[in-house]
């Protein structure tokens, strides 16, 4: 599998004799605290060490004595003396004023400071070596000594019984009752960190799979959020635009399966992030992809902080569960021992009040990330102000097994720390008006957002009847601790002065959020396809990946970026969410919830509602980037630079004109001033790229000077640039008709109506035939008719008209026909028959014609009338004497068809 690196566990000796070469010089400043013989006749028993679950209601026969028990997890603890040195320095790490700000450690330094001395790591190693197990790894920073054994020899070092549990139908492997070290190590020995297979739980939801339109609308009228989408919201994309997108930065993932990194590839290929696939580092041995379930966590934690970072370096670690260790709880481990990691991210979550001497160590491993200039990144959690209930299950056939919260308030014990930063959820109110934040179409980059989106809290709960397939707890986690008390650091407005359920003063969650679900939801790819997945576990890699900026911007690791976040919280750099609540479905009569038992009658827990600054719903808030990346290293906003405007001029109108702005810095959220004397508008944005702005403009009708300014969502306003506008020209002249056409022939002059439009007084008009051109004499104009007089002469042609406006504006040509004069029909005056010749006189007589006689008989004859001569007046016809007996009209016909009347014939 390509991109993957094995850590194969080397032999015990070997690694504990590493970790002691590395202490040098300094190891004379520990003191050792252990015994050279142990006393296994006495015990003491850590309180806390079995799991809630592991109860004989639930048992289900001992384990078997040869069961493997492998990568146990020895948690060590730093003496008294160490620990407060530890939590000063940590302190003082993240104090601007103090002389060891961001003198960060290595892993190596953490241990040979804060660790156990060489001898007492000895005597532990001999200790677990002595019942039977093999000392795998010591940690380098000697917090935590990873070993191996069987059922057997765990029950025999630890006074326990290994056995299995069946709850909610799966089968588990725990300790059946707390365990015992000998008190000559519990000095340094804080406990085994695990012996249960009860796993942690990812964080996330797929709300819909197959391949889907990225950032198209969605049925329902949701969207999903492709990376520029993501850069468009929270104005990640202000800081790629000046360079800064993680490069040189890593990002470490923690996980327990494998993944296919084609789809990481194509992920990336596929939304226009080059360069940069994901790195999968397996810790130990490889488990492959365990489920889809877990690919597709491990899938979105490694694409949404490459998304985000897109161009840090993203390192996912995987480590294989075993019987009695969680995967995540090793790379974990591993990525803070070993990793070259300044941020990491975990999406997964476990109940604080379930976690027993877990909690211990995650502080423990947390305070040294802190340490050694580590960020991490944890999932607030995805049951709201319920945080040990499950939010969603189904059976081994699909079918919703849901249940209302039972447990009262809680919270991931994984990210309640002092340490780490919790990362809650929100949803985008966007649903009365998407036009307002989504364009209809996506841009290169598959992305339409078109800004900032205003956020509430996420909470998608509901619960019908028991079974019912809507049934689910999903919303952003929140709540109080019951471990740790409020660190230094949680100071901000809104920040509870007493715990709202309890009135001590704890650790508050989240820290910060950002949108987890709702309705629009994160694309990611999985197995060749694209998901729309939410949750937190997006939330958290998502800001990793905006930490990994903000270290590249200052040049600087920052550790426990909580001791940043908090400080800034009265500047404008986060997103206060102020509408929702984290209150979710419970059943009566259950701790914290509205309703009365039985427990089939269905409440709302007293969830946590979002307000003005900090809040147990959401934190500070969702966030803006560029905006705490200026405020994090107290730097003043580079304004933005209008270059150019195109078009410029423009030309007046009353339809709206679009407008091209040119320039450097522009930011998604932006605004564009455009005004003149006496008149301000905010132009409405169509497109916007760092270096380009699509704008739409409505300028009227009047010529006049604008002034146009783009101002960044950071108030850094642009130079000022002027728009000129000036007046529409007047509209070319159009003929539509002439009249009349045709027009006939005549030496007289004659007038020509001109139809049409854009006619201007003092127009001239145009009349030519090939060989000629004249200008016609123009008796009266209006904008759509012209009567002009024509003398078109005795020639049959075409002619061609055309209008010029005096702007010089030129109109169509339109032709004219001229018609030859019609031919007139015959007409008889008279008709005089004398002797034996017939006379008829008249107009319009053509050679060639013929005569119609009619005869007392009504019969038509011409036999016997022979013409003799035609003139145009007269027509003398030669009639013989038996020809003209009963004749009685003559009519004439010319050629043409044309005929004259019939008249009576006169006889002499």
């Amino acid at each position: 599998m390509p991109n993957h690196h094995f850590f194969p566990r080397l032999h015990a000796v070997v690694l504990v004799a590493a970790c002691f070469a590395a202490v040098g010089s300094l190891e004379g400043q520990v003191r050792p605290r252990l015994p050279k013989i142990v006393d296994n006749s006495s015990v003491v028993r850590l309180t806390g060490t079995t799991h809630p679950l592991a109860i004989p209601a639930n048992e289900n026969g001992r384990a078997a004595a040869d069961l493997p028990m492998d990568r146990m997890l020895l948690q060590l603890k730093s003496s008294p003396e160490q620990q407060a040195e530890l939590d000063q320095l940590v302190a003082e790490q993240h104090d601007p004023s103090s002389p060891h700000y961001q003198e960060w450690l290595t892993p190596e330094q953490f241990g040979e400071r804060f660790g156990p001395a060489r001898e007492d790591l000895e005597v532990i190693a001999g200790w677990l070596e002595a019942r039977g197990f093999r000392v795998d790894e010591v940690a380098a920073g000697r917090r935590v000594i990873e070993f191996s054994g069987t059922a057997r020899q765990v029950e025999r070092a630890f006074q326990t019984e290994m056995r299995h549990y069946l709850v909610n139908g799966e089968r588990h492997l725990a300790n059946a009752s707390d365990i015992s070290i000998p008190e000559a190590l519990a000095s340094v020995v804080e406990g085994v960190v695990s012996l249960h297979d009860f796993r942690s739980r990812p964080q996330h939801h797929v709300a819909g799979s197959g391949l889907f339109a990225p950032a198209a609308n969605l049925s329902g009228g949701g969207h999903a959020i492709s990376p520029y989408d993501f850069a468009a919201i929270y104005n990640v994309a202000a800081l790629w635009n000046l360079g800064f997108d993680g490069t040189g930065q890593t990002i470490a993932i923690a996980g327990r399966t494998n993944i296919k990194t084609s789809d990481i590839t194509s992920f990336r290929s596929q939304f226009g992030l080059t360069g940069n696939n994901a790195q999968v580092f397996v810790n130990g041995t490889n488990p492959g992809v365990i489920s889809a379930n877990e690919e597709m966590e491990a899938d979105l934690d490694v694409e949404w902080a490459g998304a985000v970072a897109k161009g840090a370096t993203i390192q996912l670690v995987v480590s294989a569960d075993t019987n009695t260790s969680d995967g995540v709880t090793l790379s974990a481990s591993y990525i803070v021992n070993h990793s070259p990691a300044s941020v990491m991210s975990l999406s997964f979550g476990a109940c604080e009040a379930e976690m027993g001497g877990s909690n211990s160590f995650f502080n423990s491993l947390w305070e040294q990330a802190a340490g050694q200039g580590i960020s991490v990144f944890i999932s607030a959690g995805d049951s709201g102000s319920a945080g040990c209930d499950i939010d969603y299950s189904t059976n081994s056939k699909g079918q919703n097994t849901t249940l209302p919260a039972s447990h009262g308030f809680g919270v991931n014990g994984l990210a309640s720390t002092p340490y780490n930063v919790a990362v809650g959820g929100t949803q985008f109110l966007d649903t009365a008006q998407p036009s307002a934040y989504w364009n209809t179409g996506n841009d290169a980059h598959l992305a339409s957002a078109k800004g900032y989106i205003p956020e509430a809290v996420w909470n998608q709960s509901s619960y019908t009847t028991s079974g019912a397939s809507g049934n689910n707890l999903y919303a952003g986690s929140g709540g109080a601790s019951t471990v740790y008390g409020t660190p230094s650091w949680q100071s901000a407005s809104g920040v509870p002065a007493s715990d709202p359920t309890s009135g001590g003063h704890h650790r508050y969650l989240p820290d910060v959020s950002l949108s987890a679900g709702g309705n629009d939801w994160y694309l990611v790819e999985q197995e060749g396809g694209l998901y729309l997945v939410g949750g937190t576990s997006v939330s958290s890699p998502a800001f990793a990946g905006i930490l990994a900026i903000l270290n590249q911007y200052s040049n600087a690791r920052t550790g426990n970026a909580n001791a940043k976040f908090y400080p800034l919280a009265s500047k404008p750099v986060f997103h206060d969410v102020t509408t929702g609540t984290n209150a979710v479905p419970c059943a009566g009569g259950s701790s914290g919830c509205s309703a009365a038992a039985p427990s089939t009658t269905i409440g709302k827990m007293n969830g946590f509602a979002a307000g003005a600054g900090y809040d147990l719903a959401t934190g500070l808030g969702s966030v803006d980037a560029y905006a705490l990346a200026l405020a994090w290293s107290n730097k003043t906003a580079v304004p933005p630079a209008i270059t150019s405007l195109s078009p410029n001029p423009m030309i007046a109108s009353a339809s709206s004109q679009t407008l091209t702005i040119n320039g450097s810095g522009f930011q998604a959220g932006l605004t564009v001033a455009a005004s003149y004397t006496g008149y301000a508008t905010n132009l409405a944005i169509t497109s916007v790229s760092a270096t380009q702005i699509q704008a739409v403009i409505n300028t009227g009708t009047t010529a006049r000077t604008w002034t146009v300014q783009v101002t960044n969502s950071n108030k850094a306003a642009s130079n000022s640039v002027s728009l000129t506008v000036n007046a529409a020209p007047a509209p070319a002249p159009a003929i539509t008709s002439l009249s009349p056409n045709p027009m006939t022939v005549s030496t007289s002059s004659q007038t020509l109506t001109i139809n049409g439009s854009g006619f201007q007084a003092g127009l001239t008009v145009a009349a030519s035939y090939t060989g000629y051109s004249t200008s016609l004499q123009v008796t009266s104009v209006s904008a759509t008719q012209i009567q002009a007089v024509i003398n078109v002469g005795t020639t049959a042609r075409a002619w061609t008209l055309q209008v010029t406006n005096p702007n010089k504006a030129v109109s169509n040509a339109m032709s004219l026909q001229v018609n030859a004069a019609p031919v007139a029909a015959p007409a008889i005056t008279s008709a005089t028959l004398k002797s034996n010749q017939l006379v008829i006189a008249g107009s319009g007589f053509q050679a060639g014609l013929s005569l119609i006689v009619t005869f007392s008989s009504n019969k038509l004859s011409a036999q016997g009338w022979q013409i003799v001569s035609v003139s145009s007046t007269q027509i003398v016809v030669s009639v013989s004497a038996s020809a003209a007996t009963g004749a009685q009209t003559v009519q004439v016909a010319n050629p043409n068809g044309q005929t004259s009347k019939a008249v009576t014939i006169q006889r002499q």
